[in-house]
């Protein structure tokens, strides 16, 4: 009976953060999770905009998929080789490298302009710098915590995550919007923000 009483215990978010408190190993993990998922959906979430602006009506749906379609193979399409690394470089290795992409998909995205092509190049790199975070993060945090908190420890790594994804378009779409002139009626484009110059 002990152990059970012991694991339903251990089930909580109040045990799940105690545990990750006292461990830098999986503090790491949930942050390059966290920050990962972050610069990811601040830079997609400006995305459609820049293209809106761009591309003419007819086309902007098209040139949406295609670049998004790109960003998420970035994403997923080389997480084997992604976990390989993570297993044969270390996990905080691999995590530096995915926050060095990251850096560099903003920079690339964030100078491109209206280049399409260019900005497709960033959002590429924006999807590897990503899933770099996400494998060898949730690698880190799965390991360096106890096997009955493990599941607790990963919703609040998801809950996290999901917070921090959930206020990067807010915080940039506000810091955007101080720069951006509404169209007119007369008028269907606006200017963008700076950030995107």
């Amino acid at each position: 009976m002990a152990p059970a009483r012991t694991a339903r215990r251990g089930a909580g978010m109040r045990a799940a953060w105690q545990v990750v408190r006292g461990r830098p190993a999986a503090r790491l993990g949930i942050a390059a999770v966290a920050v990962g998922h972050l610069v990811m959906v601040a830079v997609m979430s400006m995305t459609p905009v820049r293209l809106g602006e761009s591309h003419a009506d007819a086309d902007v749906l098209r040139v949406v998929g295609i670049v998004l379609s790109l960003h998420i193979a970035g994403m997923y399409a080389l997480s084997p080789l992604v976990g390989w690394l993570t297993d044969r470089l270390g996990r905080r290795m691999v995590i530096l490298g995915g926050v060095g992409l990251l850096l560099a998909a903003c920079a690339v995205a964030g100078t491109a302009g209206h280049h399409t092509p260019r900005l497709s190049i960033g959002l590429v790199l924006l999807g590897l710098g990503w899933s770099g975070t996400m494998v060898a993060g949730s690698t880190l945090l799965s390991e360096s915590v106890p096997t009955e908190v493990r599941p607790s420890v990963q919703g609040l790594s998801d809950l996290v995550m999901g917070l921090a994804g959930a206020g990067a378009p807010r915080s940039v779409g506000l810091s955007c919007g101080r720069w951006v002139i509404r169209p007119s009626p007369c008028s269907r484009r606006s200017r963008s923000c700076p950030w995107w110059r």
